[in-house]
């Protein structure tokens, strides 16, 4: 897949939606949850921030100032994921997950539930703790419990 115009497209969302859309992470995060399950497996793999794409990356670099029409002459895959952009992009400021943070701890959760399996609180955590990360094993209870939420909802976007 090619993600030049994916990535212009999510920061050109990201920018009329009014997140910080010069945030690496934010365009990482919702590429990620916009994804089907087995690009996620395909493309991103656990980083410090959360799962990380190269090729995410790479398009980011790519990207000029000037955003790609990318509305023409879409592949039917990229179809399908600028759709999901759409929805995850409206439902996340519905929710007010819009910083990096929380998108980095948002992306790790669904992560660990989507992609791994776990479910309790408990185990959450301790899997955090062994990917490195520490803010989500440190979170309070309201605030995991709230996070699973937006992530079981982001899955039934699609």
């Amino acid at each position: 897949m090619k993600f030049v115009r994916l990535v212009s497209f999510t920061l050109h969302r990201l920018k009329e939606a009014g997140f910080n859309s010069r945030s690496k992470t934010t365009v990482q995060k919702v590429i990620y949850f916009s994804l089907s399950e087995e690009e996620r497996k395909k493309y991103y793999v656990p980083f410090l921030c959360g799962p990380y794409s190269e090729d995410v990356q790479l398009a980011l670099l790519e990207c000029t100032s000037s955003l790609l029409d990318v509305q023409t002459d879409l592949k039917e895959e990229e179809r399908h994921v600028v759709s999901r952009i759409e929805k995850n992009v409206k439902l996340l400021k519905q929710r007010n997950v819009i910083r990096p943070c929380d998108l980095a701890l948002l992306s790790q959760v669904h992560f660990l539930l989507v992609q791994k399996g776990f479910s309790d609180d408990a185990s959450l955590k301790k899997a955090g703790r062994l990917f490195g990360w520490h803010r989500l094993a440190e979170l309070p209870a309201s605030r995991l419990n709230y996070l699973k939420e937006v992530s079981e909802e982001l899955q039934h976007a699609r």
